[in-house]
């Protein structure tokens, strides 16, 4: 039954010949040739400005957004370059964004696979007494099972799905931290912390042995039937039914909701407002990817300010101790010196340097942060989406079998739509009533924070 629903989604695992990704659910895509089998493009060729800003290179990395908007996705890929300015920049994040770290990647390795010369990156990752090794397509397994399991639930965001010079230090230490504030974000939530998926993610340290209860983890999801579903919706959410009708739902349709007398003209409330609600989030979408493009430029900016001014104060100093050092006698004796304006230059220098960071941590990083957020409560609506176009054709196609044979008993195709219909109606309300104002809630308590610490750490750092 819920393998009719869902349909049989595109194998996930590493399997080097898959070369599209079919399922509406995932956060894959489109696999280009020079793309190894966990998402990464080789940086071979291509411009200092593409590796920082990669503004002329394709970014495949979210085929969600990309079906969504119908814009490419250029987002997600800044690279730090390895100057003496920055070479810590992305060393001391922490948990800067509140989220509590119970979870550690607390090492990244380079293999290689058998049947390729494509090398690949491995995560391992600590939690309790348990320590396993990760690709990110295992990664990326687990946010897909979650969403399948939990439908109608926001999903914390997944990481971009490649990185243009991935292997560069600094590349690696700001993946390998969004990696670990993925994972402790779906821990501290008090729903997904329960998956059976994050827990099999989690704690089994064989690697084929996981690879096999993957595909029968995948299979249990595809047999659920969606009576399943709903039960397991209504014990997770067991207070929604007496949540009351949001006034922005009674809103939308004045008419409708002077209507709403019973409980399913109620529910059809909910899926009028969906449509407004997405569109919101959409928008947000389009004007975050602007804003970050920009803000892109300005970091480059100022890590180019950044970096000449460290160039400056080395020639600076290498002139005052040329003179101090190599000056005749008839100079010296006239007593005649140069201001001393070094202790002034490096000041200047750190404070640059303090700038690029805070624009990079506090703006730059923080809205990313929030744009993939805002694909993942899309990644929501999809899965509804993907559901209801199940239902239409159902219906569609049992109007048609009616009319054709009028006589024949459809009362266990009505129920199945009946079932599809409640299933539907209560991911309208969970997306509606609880998950939409709770994570806009994080999300703007979590832009405040970083807009805080950014007042905060340029008006300490002066001239």
């Amino acid at each position: 039954m819920d393998q009719e629903l869902w349909g049989d989604d595109a194998n996930n695992d590493t399997n080097a010949d898959d070369s599209k990704n079919t399922n509406p659910f995932s956060t894959g895509g489109y696999q280009s040739d020079n793309e190894d089998n966990d998402g990464n493009v080789d940086a071979k060729d291509m411009t200092d400005t593409d590796i920082i800003l990669n503004e002329d290179v394709d970014n495949d990395d979210d085929a969600n957004a990309n079906a969504i908007n119908g814009h490419d996705n250029k987002l997600h890929d800044i690279a730090i370059r390895g100057d003496a300015s920055q070479a810590n920049l992305l060393s001391y994040f922490g948990d800067s964004d509140g989220t509590q770290q119970q979870i550690n990647i607390v090492d990244v390795e380079e293999r290689k696979s058998y049947f390729s010369k494509i090398p690949f990156t491995i995560y391992v990752i600590e939690w309790s007494s348990h320590r396993v090794s990760r690709r990110y397509n295992d990664f990326k397994w687990l946010y897909n099972q979650l969403g399948l399991e939990y439908v109608g639930l926001f999903i914390p965001s997944l990481p971009p799905a490649h990185t243009f010079e991935r292997f560069k230090d600094a590349v690696i230490t700001q993946r390998r931290f969004d990696l670990q504030r993925f994972l402790n974000r779906i821990h501290n939530d008090s729903v997904l912390c329960m998956s059976e998926h994050l827990k099999l993610f989690l704690t089994e340290p064989d690697e084929q042995l996981f690879e096999e209860k993957k595909k029968m983890s995948k299979q249990v999801l595809t047999e659920r039937s969606q009576s399943g579903i709903i039960s397991l919706l209504r014990s997770t959410f067991s207070t929604l039914d007496a949540e009351p009708i949001p006034e922005f739902c009674l809103g939308f349709n004045d008419e409708a909701a002077a209507q709403c007398d019973e409980k399913d003209d109620f529910n059809k409330l909910y899926q009028l407002d969906m449509p407004r609600v997405r569109e919101y989030f959409m928008r947000c979408e389009e004007r975050l990817s602007v804003l970050i493009l920009k803000c892109q430029s300005l970091f480059k900016a100022f890590s180019a300010v950044s970096t000449e001014l460290a160039t400056v104060n080395t020639d600076l100093n290498a002139l005052y101790e040329a003179e101090y050092n190599e000056q005749p006698m008839l100079v010296l004796n006239r007593g005649q010196e140069r201001f001393n304006v070094r202790q002034f230059m490096n000041d200047w220098k750190e404070t640059a340097e303090t700038q690029t960071t805070c624009v990079y941590k506090y703006v730059l990083l923080a809205l990313r942060y929030e744009h993939e957020d805002i694909v993942s409560i899309l990644d929501t609506f999809k899965r509804y989406d993907h559901i209801y176009g199940r239902y239409k054709t159902s219906k569609r196609n049992l109007n048609r079998q009616r009319e054709k044979y009028p006589d024949k008993d459809y009362t266990k195709e009505h129920h199945v739509l009946s079932e599809t219909q409640d299933l539907l109606n209560l991911i309208c309300k969970i997306i509606i009533v609880n998950q939409t104002p709770q994570v806009w809630q994080t999300k703007i308590d979590a832009y405040n924070r970083y807009m805080q610490s950014l007042m905060e750490n340029l008006t300490l750092k002066t001239l």
